[in-house]
């Protein structure tokens, strides 16, 4: 499920109810209504959709999860196959069970991704290379009795708690799933990665739902996202879903030294992206004006007051400070990596054309200067 870009943290106006995306799991659409994957997804919550999702049980019974709309560790899942087992009591959301996991340790298990979202106006968003692996609690199974077993089919680290399965087994950093499939199955993972950062690009893009991103001033808002992702047997990522204000705290760290690792590293690398950077160094400033001046040169820019030009070949204060709060960040990366703005690929997934400041933007993360 996709929680609201406008969910900021660290905004004085912070939305309190649930926004439609939010609930209903079904604002994946990219251009033309065409989903992430390719699907067309256009199904309202359950029991709207009731009898539409019935009749797919009962031409093709490939079991289905069912998962409450705002439901959370993994209550009130179920992993369905017969129009008898499909809830009715609350909202739900139906997604297609994936049934071609990948496997280690003969456990299914899903990836526990961390997307930083530091603006909207322009778009700007980072994804950490270090994250989690969830593993289910117990040996995965295809045997239609197993479908009750939510410890087989279920990767929820709250299910193991709930059946007093905490193992340290149960979590590892995906530094080391990363050596786990080049050593055992001779994964090409930077193409794996270069495919989940494709995905995670497509989930920003996806929020915008028909409409324009809220704007808030640049600067002032941040949004963690915990992204879960699985992936099958032939190195595909699918999103699972995304979390507002992921869990960054570890409980019980002894039990979960793979959790506490990831969190101390996502930390350690946040709070400079979205803290105020105090006043820069003299040496920061003056790379950043021979940068500037080198980007206005190659792509034909002048400076001009702040309300002249408004794009073409004018540059206004405004548009350098934005420059400079990119250049900023640039500075703090740590760990994580941008994954927007870049290529100029993504500019047919956006419904609103392209903003002078993202252009901007774009030009500027593409420049070798």
């Amino acid at each position: 499920m996709l929680p609201p870009l406008d969910w900021f943290h660290n905004c004085s106006e912070l939305q309190v109810s649930p926004r439609p995306w939010q609930i209903h799991n079904h604002c994946l659409s990219l251009s033309n209504k065409t989903g992430i994957s390719g699907a067309n997804l256009t199904m309202e919550p359950l029991p709207v959709d009731k009898e539409q999702l019935a009749a797919v049980l009962r031409s093709d019974p490939h079991p289905w999860i069912t998962k409450l709309s705002l439901g959370k560790r993994g209550i009130g899942v179920s992993v369905i196959s017969d129009p008898e087992q499909i809830p009715s009591d609350h909202d739900y959301v139906a997604q297609h069970y994936i049934s071609n996991p990948l496997l280690v340790r003969g456990r299914k298990f899903h990836l526990r991704l961390y997307l930083l979202i530091t603006s909207l106006h322009p778009l700007r968003a980072l994804l950490h290379r270090e994250g989690l692996v969830l593993f289910a609690s117990s040996n995965y199974s295809t045997a239609q009795a197993s479908f009750s077993d939510l410890s087989i089919h279920l990767t929820n680290a709250a299910i193991a708690d709930r059946a007093d399965k905490q193992s340290p087994d149960n979590s590892m950093l995906l530094s080391d799933l990363w050596k786990v499939l080049e050593a055992k199955y001779g994964a090409d993972v930077g193409h794996l990665w270069s495919k989940i950062c494709d995905l995670m690009v497509k989930v920003v893009l996806s929020e915008q739902c028909d409409k324009e991103y809220d704007l808030r001033l640049s600067g002032t808002c941040f949004d963690l996202i915990g992204v879960d992702v699985l992936l099958t047997e032939e190195m595909v990522p699918y999103l699972l879903e995304c979390n507002n204000g992921p869990e960054i705290y570890t409980q019980n760290p002894e039990a979960r030294k793979a959790n506490d690792l990831a969190h101390k590293l996502v930390l350690q690398d946040l709070v400079p992206l979205v803290a105020m950077h105090g006043r820069p160094k003299e040496e920061e400033v003056e790379y950043f004006q021979q940068r500037l001046e080198n980007f206005m040169r190659v792509n034909d820019l002048e400076r001009c007051g702040q309300y002249g030009g408004l794009g073409g070949s004018c540059i206004t204060p405004a548009d350098i400070e934005e420059l400079w709060k990119l250049h900023s960040e640039e500075l703090h990366l740590g760990h994580f990596e941008r994954i927007y703005p870049s290529s100029e690929h993504y500019v047919k997934y956006l419904l609103h054309g392209v903003s002078h400041l993202d252009k901007l933007a774009q030009l500027w993360i593409n420049s070798n200067y």
